[in-house]
């Protein structure tokens, strides 16, 4: 919980100073492969705030890992 607190306040530090952090998860499969997407599900959770400011980046060979999320991940996909 520390270090999602702690990335919680330079998302909004960055907010504050209008320069947007970068978060790049190289092998992104790697994640989506996983029976529990937490990581995935709760940066694009955090993408719906309004006091932070980054973008997510995923990295991946798979061109089909879009077949690989949960329901719960494609429906923050598609609300973005």
């Amino acid at each position: 919980n520390v270090a999602m607190e702690d990335l919680e306040d330079h998302l909004k530090q960055c907010k504050v100073d209008g320069i947007p952090a970068v978060i790049i998860l190289e092998e992104f499969q790697v994640f989506a492969k996983k029976n529990r997407q937490v990581l995935i599900y709760t940066l694009l959770d955090l993408m719906h705030r309004k006091d932070l400011l980054f973008v997510l980046v995923g990295m991946t060979h798979n061109a089909a890992i879009h077949t690989l999320f949960e329901k719960r991940i494609i429906s923050r996909l598609n609300a973005q």
